[in-house]
């Protein structure tokens, strides 16, 4: 089971040859350039703490803190979570599926 979770190099590298700005762009995550929250720092965070077992909003936004600099709160994250935010990943899991299967 350990194999089918990806390691921080490994995710890294495949997140790196997918253009992320453009599928939240297009799943309408993102609307307008992001300056704390962008897509990849809030997909980053996501991946970092669903490794972790922790999940959570507050979590999240520490992680999301932690990659763009600055404090990020909780609430701006649970309003970055809606149907957009579902396109967005449904996207990217496509996305990394079609890496994936080109290797």
């Amino acid at each position: 089971m350990d194999s089918l979770i990806p390691s921080s190099a490994s995710a890294a590298k495949l997140l790196g040859s997918i253009d992320i700005d453009s599928l939240a762009r297009e799943s309408g995550f993102s609307k307008r350039a992001c300056r704390k929250i962008t897509p990849e720092n809030w997909l980053r965070a996501l991946i970092a703490t669903s490794r972790m077992g922790k999940a959570t909003f507050a979590a999240n936004a520490l992680s999301v803190g932690l990659l763009c600099g600055e404090a990020v709160s909780k609430q701006s994250l649970q309003e970055k979570m809606n149907d957009s935010a579902v396109e967005f990943l449904s996207a990217m899991l496509a996305a990394i599926l079609r890496a994936k299967l080109e290797k």
